[in-house]
């Protein structure tokens, strides 16, 4: 079973996939709509099944005037028989000069549709017919998939919270050890899953009750079976553990300890659920907020694509050399670690995931501080805000998801702001480091890793970066291992968004990004 959810993240990993061929199917299918105008001028109505005009361009016009004569003749007897005309109101004057200019237009405009259905189908061959058939084919298949974003993200949600629940990864305080800890969590858990589940089933059986219509039937389908899942597993392994002779770790078991090991989701579970059901008297509630998040698929997609894109930077040698080039420079403490920080507030801006960057980023910035003598202290206080500094700058995707939560506020006035915070960022952070290594306050001058026997230098001054004079030619050359970097992805930006004319924003980050990393790890290898 372990083995079968092991597998089970491939599931996420085809979500992301067909998130983002659909992202860049609409840029595709954009730039191929304006391939077929160029190459058949009448692409337009091509594209389209024309149908040939039903009406006659060769129709008699004397023969349709004496109709519309004798008709009007007829309606005139009939009026007079009964009394109508006599007053003189019910005469019906039949004009044929009108008459026969009306006809005349209408068979000229008939004639014009005839011609334009001529001439069009005269352009219609199998290479446009094979051409629109594909292009319509694959706007389809994009359409069909951006029209599913909610069923990709609950499939994304649902089979991570399955991989997490069955191997015991949720987020928490501390890992449950003894025999009360795993009861409380997967108590807590299973109250969750079903106040989650309760709360769904009584949204269904009020919109039944209204006689109203599920807008998504297979998504509430998808999640139904989801939360069973959930209940199931919660309660197999709750009674496992209270069925438990010995515990898996000896030790002290508390009540206090005991919670800290019951993860955050099902804390926030219960107390949604709480208010929901107690205070406010409305189960449906629950489930109601949370479809609510749904609403947003689109941006939660691409911030999946975000951490995944950290995840691929953590694959490639970005920060080795953005490190060696800082080094060459022989920079004092306080420019560095403020450059560092600098730098780093990029990949955060561009990815939206401050947590993803600090693991793609944070061992490579931890270990190259300490070894040019930065305290372990300011180390950790550096390569913990290298992740979160930049997640007020544009085009960080999480600023636009305040603002399609928040109305009242529109991402240019928060991207605007923050800039001004990150700037006073910098300078307070340049401040404090100040602080911290002047005389008064500088710790020892050697201080060592748990696992080290030699000791590192950790003031300014006992660093041989800060006393050796700076070497050019190692500037130089460090200076162009990191714009080759830089030409690899500025130059894979450039060139996707010239192809498909498409302008590199918040909106397009996330499908143009991958685009780009990809290309820095095929330069690497």
């Amino acid at each position: 079973m372990r083995f079968f959810f092991r597998y089970l993240l491939v599931l996420p990993g085809i979500c992301l996939l067909l998130f983002l061929v659909a992202g860049m199917g609409e840029h595709i299918h954009g730039r191929v709509l304006q391939l077929g105008p160029w190459i058949w001028p009448e692409y337009t109505t091509l594209r389209e099944q024309a149908t040939q005009p039903s009406c006659d361009p060769h129709r008699d016009i004397e023969q349709a005037i004496q109709l519309l004569k004798n008709k009007a003749e007829q309606e005139q007897a009939s009026a007079e028989a009964d009394g109508f005309a006599t007053d003189g109101f019910g005469d019906i004057d039949f004009n044929e000069t009108a008459a026969r200019r009306s006809l005349q237009a209408s068979q000229q405009a008939c004639q014009q549709q005839h011609q334009q259905y001529a001439d069009v189908e005269a352009q219609r061959t199998a290479t446009v017919n094979f051409f629109s058939a594909i292009e319509k084919k694959f706007g389809l298949l994009v359409a069909w998939i951006f029209d599913g974003q909610r069923v990709l993200l609950m499939l994304m949600v649902l089979s991570c919270a399955a991989y997490a629940s069955v191997h015991g990864e949720h987020i928490a305080f501390r890992k449950p050890r003894s025999r009360l800890d795993h009861t409380v969590n997967y108590t807590l858990q299973l109250i969750t899953s079903l106040l989650l589940l309760y709360s769904t089933c009584r949204y269904q059986w009020d919109v039944s009750k209204e006689g109203l219509e599920v807008l998504h039937p297979l998504l509430v389908k998808i999640v139904l079976a989801g939360l069973i899942f959930f209940c199931f597993t919660n309660l197999y392994q709750l009674l496992r553990w209270i069925q438990a002779t010995t515990p898996s770790e000896e030790m002290v078991a508390s009540w206090s300890q005991a919670l800290l090991t019951v993860p955050l989701y099902a804390y926030m579970g219960l107390i949604a659920g709480g208010y929901f059901f107690l205070v406010e008297q409305h189960p449906a509630g629950l489930a109601i907020f949370f479809s609510q998040l749904l609403e947003q698929a689109d941006v939660f997609l691409k911030i999946a694509v975000y951490i995944w894109l950290g995840m691929l930077i953590k694959n490639n040698r970005l920060g080795e050399a953005v490190f060696a080039f800082i080094h060459s420079l022989h920079l004092p403490t306080i420019a560095m670690l403020v450059l560092v920080l600098a730098f780093m507030a990029f990949p955060t801006a561009y990815t939206g995931a401050s947590g993803v960057v600090i693991l793609a980023f944070g061992a490579v910035i931890y270990q190259q501080l300490r070894l040019v003598g930065t305290r372990r202290s300011l180390a950790l206080a550096t390569t913990a805000m290298s992740g979160s500094v930049g997640v007020i700058l544009s085009p960080c995707l999480l600023v636009v998801l305040i603002a399609a939560l928040n109305k009242e506020v529109i991402t240019d006035e928060l991207y605007g702001w923050g800039l001004w915070v990150f700037a006073l960022t910098l300078v307070v952070f340049a401040a404090i480091l100040k602080l911290c290594l002047s005389s008064k306050l500088s710790p020892d001058s050697t201080t060592s890793y748990p696992d080290q026997t030699t000791p590192y230098p950790t003031h300014p001054t006992a660093c041989p970066t800060h006393t050796s004079k700076r070497n050019w030619q190692q500037v130089f050359k460090e200076g162009q291992n990191l714009a080759s970097y830089g030409l690899v992805l500025v130059g894979s930006l450039l060139l996707y968004s010239w192809i498909f004319a498409v302008q590199f924003d918040e909106i397009s980050a996330p499908i143009i990004l991958p685009v780009a990393i990809i290309a820095l790890l095929v330069f690497e290898k």
